[in-house]
């Protein structure tokens, strides 16, 4: 079973569709009766159903999820089969979001390499460092001292960066978004974050070669540098 602590929070924030499929498909494999509801099959569902109203009162949940009514608590066998029929209907909804998310990385990836859209172009070279460097993060960031939520808002990003690598690739945000990681990173780990700063740096000159690139700009432009103006 899903253990329903900050961890799971913050993964959902940053992949809300795969965390609730996950949720839905291991709650329901929990509860799995063969004639009656019992205590534990309610705690469970209770607890599931308190959950998944609070992060949708937090904006979590996607706009347009299946909803259910205010449940009477006392009403141990409605609340369980009303419960059962609502994380059906998440499952299918956030199914279908990561089904139709896997379609269109496909369908741009695929699109990319014939050229009929716009895409940046990496070399085999770079696209292998980077793949040994997100593997290095992931190792790096695993025994960090870092809180267990922020942690594993990390890791799923690596996740979903790693995954979605390719030689061709429509957008690079994020990529940019790991950069802006690494400032959060220095801020709670300072000197203890060069290891994985570092990576991250590395990780943003090779993107930013391979974007230079493709807008054309000329040979050697500098990763640029925020600069503090205020003394001016």
């Amino acid at each position: 079973m899903v253990a329903l602590d900050e961890s799971f929070v913050e993964r959902m924030k940053v992949d809300t569709a795969s965390a609730v499929v996950e949720l839905c498909v291991e709650t329901l494999r929990a509860v799995e009766r063969a004639s009656k509801w019992t205590a534990n099959d309610y705690k469970i569902l209770v607890d599931v159903y308190m959950f998944l109203s609070a992060a949708k009162e937090a904006g979590i949940l996607l706009p347009g999820s299946p909803e259910v009514d205010v449940l009477d608590v006392t009403d141990r066998n409605g609340l369980c089969s009303r419960v059962q029929v609502w994380l059906n209907e998440l499952y299918s909804f956030y199914k279908g979001i990561l089904d139709l998310g896997m379609l269109d990385s496909s369908r741009n990836h695929f699109r990319s390499m014939f050229g009929s859209v716009f895409s940046y172009e990496f070399s085999q070279g770079d696209v292998d460092r980077v793949q040994f460097l997100i593997n290095e993060l992931r190792e790096k960031i695993s025994v960090a001292n870092l809180n267990e939520g922020h942690k594993q808002r990390l890791l799923v990003r690596l996740e979903k960066l790693q995954s979605e690598l390719h030689k061709k690739i429509s957008d690079l945000d994020r990529f940019w978004g790991l950069v802006g990681d690494a400032g959060v990173v220095m801020g709670k780990l300072g000197n203890d974050a060069k290891p994985i700063v570092d990576r991250i740096k590395e990780v943003a000159d090779i993107v930013w070669r391979t974007q230079s690139r493709a807008e054309e700009l000329p040979s050697g432009s500098e990763f640029p540098r925020l600069e503090d103006k205020g003394g001016e």
